[in-house]
């Protein structure tokens, strides 16, 4: 009887252990980790603050720019690491963009990355790597009038682009993103440019009374 005791609480054990390793994964990958860093750790570059990660990544960590740029390209490099993320808050407010170019080896927006900035055209189509856009990245960007999204994305955080107001054209390229309505909200009367072999794509559009034309 002892025995037969001792094997059930072993057995339990086993699958509570399971249980816990499985829920930490899932929670790993559904949210994105923000990034901890020390201020003696930040590393600039031509406003450009960043941070090399444990796996030899930069992370744009903010943008500290006193000049105003037109056309703002994101190195894909900072201190001879690729950069792979824009880390939360780091365009936050800011009121120097106007044009801006993602770099090539870029994985992930953070949330609120954008926020409220003065970002006029969001060019993400050279991102190749690009999969998520976090949550409200480029809320209330009040002059956003272009996004170009690479066929990369596969994630959108919730109101990723709401109180866009003068959002004219939003380009995907790809077709696997779970797109809701209230990631526009408040972005109204703009056209969707995409692929015609983009289904999903288009049924967002023709859903919600969006114009949707097609690419060559």
């Amino acid at each position: 009887m002892k025995k037969l005791i001792c094997l059930l609480v072993c057995l339990i054990t086993l699958v509570a252990l399971f249980a816990a390793c499985g829920s930490k994964e899932e929670g790993a990958a559904g949210k994105s980790k923000e990034i901890t860093y020390k201020e003696d750790e930040v590393k600039v570059y031509e406003g450009f603050n960043y941070i090399i990660d444990e796996a030899g990544n930069a992370a744009v960590v903010k943008y500290t720019a006193h000049d105003y740029k037109e056309k703002l390209t994101i190195p894909d490099q900072l201190g001879g690491a690729n950069v792979t993320v824009i880390a939360k808050g780091a365009f936050e407010n800011s009121d120097r963009l106007q044009e801006v170019r993602f770099p090539t080896f870029l994985e992930e927006i953070q949330d609120a990355a954008f926020k409220g900035s003065s970002i006029y055209g969001a060019i993400m189509v050279y991102a190749r790597h690009l999969k998520s856009i976090g949550k409200e990245a480029f809320t209330d960007c009040k002059k956003l009038v272009q996004i170009d999204i690479p066929d990369t994305v596969e994630k959108f955080g919730k109101s990723c682009f709401s109180g866009c107001e003068h959002l004219k054209v939003v380009t995907f390229r790809g077709n696997n993103i779970n797109i809701n309505k209230s990631d526009f909200e408040g972005s109204d009367g703009f056209t969707i440019w995409t692929y015609e072999r983009n289904t999903a794509v288009t049924d967002f559009g023709k859903a919600n009374d969006i114009e949707v034309k097609y690419l060559p």
